[in-house]
C-alpha cells in the first residue's frame, strides 16, 4: 500500500484520502424544549425528533428521516458506523392552571417493542440525488416535517401532506417505505444494536458520489386505547419485567414519544478510476 507521500495528485487513476471523520447526528424541534431554548441561540430543537402521537392502525407507517449525508460528485464517503435511540413516554396532568408534565424513558432493551407498534431501521443511500432545501422546522408547535421523500438530509417526518385526522400526518409515497438502496444488511433491521451511548466505530463501509446516505425510522404508533393491559395478580413482582414493561404498566397511555440516529462517517476522500468523469463521479448504482 503506497503512502500519501507516494501518490501524484495529477495521477487520474490514484485515490487520494486527505479526509476527515464526522458525526451526522439528528436535530429537530423538541416540543419539550418550546419557550426554553435548548442553546444560547435559543432555539427549541433537541438531538431527536418527536414521533406523531397519532396511531397509525389506521394507515401507513410514519417514515422519519434522522441524519443524511450529502455525498459531492467525486469523492467517498467512508462509513464508520450508527448510533439508535427511541424514548417511550406520557404527557402528566400537571397542577391546577399548569401545563401537562412530559416523561420519557430511553429504551434500553434491545429487541421491545409495544404489542401493536414497533420500529424498523434503514440506512438508504440514494444514488445520484441532489441536496433540496433546508426544511428542518425549528419554530413551528410541531417536528419537523419535510415533504421531500429523497433529496432531504435534514431531520424530519417525511410526509405528503396534513391528514384527515387531527394532529396526524400522511405517510410519503410507497406506503413510506424508505428510498434508496441497502447499505448491505442496514438496509432493514429491527433492534436496537447500536446503542446511543456506546462506541459506534465498528462498520467499515463506503459509497461513492454524487448521493446522499441517510439513516431512517419507520415507526408504527401504539395505541393506548385499543391494545390492551396485562391482568396481573396483586403480589406480581414487576421486577422481573423489563423496564419498558414496567413503565407501560405504570403509564398505559405510554407511546413512542423520540427517535434519534446518527451516521459516523469520514468524509473528504477522492478518487479517480478510469472512466470515471472527475466532474460527476463513478456512475450511481441502481
Amino acid at each position: 500500500m503506497r503512502s500519501m507521500r507516494d501518490i501524484d495528485p495529477t495521477d487520474a487513476n490514484a485515490e487520494h484520502n486527505d479526509r476527515s471523520t464526522w458525526d451526522f447526528a439528528s436535530a429537530s424541534f423538541d416540543p419539550a424544549k418550546q419557550g426554553v431554548g435548548s442553546t444560547p441561540f435559543n432555539d427549541p430543537t433537541s438531538s431527536r425528533v418527536a414521533v406523531p402521537s397519532t396511531p397509525t392502525f389506521f394507515g401507513p407507517r410514519y417514515l422519519i428521516r434522522l441524519a443524511g449525508v450529502a455525498v459531492a460528485p467525486y469523492t467517498k464517503c467512508r462509513i464508520r458506523g450508527i448510533r439508535q435511540a427511541v424514548n417511550i413516554g406520557v404527557d402528566i396532568p400537571g397542577a391546577t392552571n399548569e401545563p401537562d408534565f412530559p416523561l420519557d424513558i430511553d429504551q434500553v432493551s434491545p429487541f421491545w417493542s409495544f404489542i401493536d407498534g414497533n420500529i424498523s431501521w434503514h440506512l438508504r443511500y440514494i444514488a445520484g440525488a441532489v441536496l433540496a432545501g433546508n426544511t428542518r422546522n425549528q419554530q413551528s408547535g410541531q417536528a419537523g416535517t419535510s415533504f421531500d421523500y429523497a433529496r432531504g438530509s435534514d431531520s424530519s417526518v417525511v410526509q405528503e401532506g396534513q391528514n384527515v385526522y387531527p394532529g396526524s400526518l400522511t405517510a410519503p409515497a410507497a406506503a413510506g417505505v424508505p428510498p434508496g438502496r441497502n447499505i448491505g444488511p442496514l438496509g432493514t433491521f429491527r433492534d436496537l444494536r447500536y446503542p446511543w451511548i456506546l462506541r459506534t466505530d465498528v462498520l467499515d463501509a463506503e459509497v461513492i458520489g454524487p448521493g446522499l446516505l441517510v439513516f431512517f425510522a419507520s415507526v408504527k404508533q401504539t395505541s393506548p386505547l385499543t391494545r390492551g393491559r396485562p391482568l396481573l395478580a396483586p403480589n406480581a413482582n414487576l421486577s422481573v419485567l423489563t423496564r419498558e414493561d414496567q413503565f407501560v404498566i405504570a403509564y398505559p397511555n405510554a407511546r413512542y414519544t423520540y427517535v434519534a440516529g446518527s451516521i459516523l462517517c469520514d468524509m473528504g476522500a477522492t478518487t479517480r478510476r478510469p472512466g470515471a468523469s472527475p466532474t460527476q463521479g463513478d456512475p450511481p448504482l441502481t
